[in-house]
């Protein structure tokens, strides 16, 4: 590849020199644009869904109730859900005494 003088260095000069100014302008971007790039795809991402209102009312509702149980039967209450509003109440007790009073309560609930 044959290249005139006066045509070929000034044109190699020209060419590594914007070159050289890409470089220094890639390298020159800096934190700042990396920074506002990264807020960019953010704001274009998709909103998280929010939960819905059932699902806030049905855990603090369980919560509420398991609340209420431990504080009236003075034991250890655990209320879990599943589906079909089918679910399953676990009362805790300390002996055989304290069962036989659990039991007492109890029946006592139902001849009310």
């Amino acid at each position: 590849m044959k290249i005139s003088k006066k045509v070929g260095i000034t044109s190699v000069i020209l060419i590594a020199l914007v070159m050289i100014g890409i470089i220094i302008v890639h390298q020159n971007r800096g934190p700042a644009v990396d920074h506002q790039e990264e807020l960019v795809k953010k704001l274009n991402a998709p909103a998280p869904e929010a939960p819905r209102a059932e699902e806030v009312l049905r855990v603090d509702y369980v919560k509420e109730v398991t609340r209420r149980l431990e504080s009236t039967l003075g034991r250890k209450v655990k209320l879990t859900e599943g589906p079909n509003n089918r679910g399953r109440i676990t009362l805790e007790y300390y002996g055989a005494d304290d069962r036989e009073r659990l039991i007492a309560m109890l029946a006592a609930l139902e001849n009310t």
